[in-house]
C-alpha cells in the first residue's frame, strides 16, 4: 500500500484503518477495512511460494518455475543473474 501524507485528514490520520468501498456498475458494493499502514504484513515462505507457483505456472513449466523459485530464495548468494534472466526471459510451457 502506498501512503500519501497529503491525503491525511484529522479524522483519518495515517495510523488508523482505512475503509475502502468499491461500487460496480450493477450497484453491487464491496467494502473492506484495510489494516493500518503501520501494521506489518507477515507472510511465510510457504505462502509466498504457493502464490508464486499459482502465478508462475501460467507462463512457465513446473520445472522452470521451481528453478526460478530456488534461485530467488537464495538471491543474496547469486554471483551472476544471467541464469535467472534466461529462465525468466524465454518461458516455456
Amino acid at each position: 500500500m502506498v501512503a500519501h501524507p497529503e491525503w491525511a485528514t484529522p479524522e483519518l490520520p495515517w495510523g488508523g484503518e482505512i475503509p475502502i468501498a468499491i461500487r460496480l456498475k450493477d450497484r453491487i458494493e464491496y467494502k473492506k477495512v484495510c489494516p493500518k499502514i503501520t501494521d506489518p504484513i507477515i507472510v511465510s515462505d510457504e505462502e509466498v511460494m504457493d502464490k508464486y507457483m499459482k502465478c508462475a505456472l501460467r507462463v512457465l513449466s513446473r520445472n522452470r518455475a521451481e528453478q526460478v523459485a530456488e534461485i530467488m530464495f537464495s538471491l543474496e548468494k547469486l554471483q551472476d543473474i544471467s541464469e535467472l534472466m534466461a529462465l525468466c526471459t524465454f518461458p516455456d510451457k
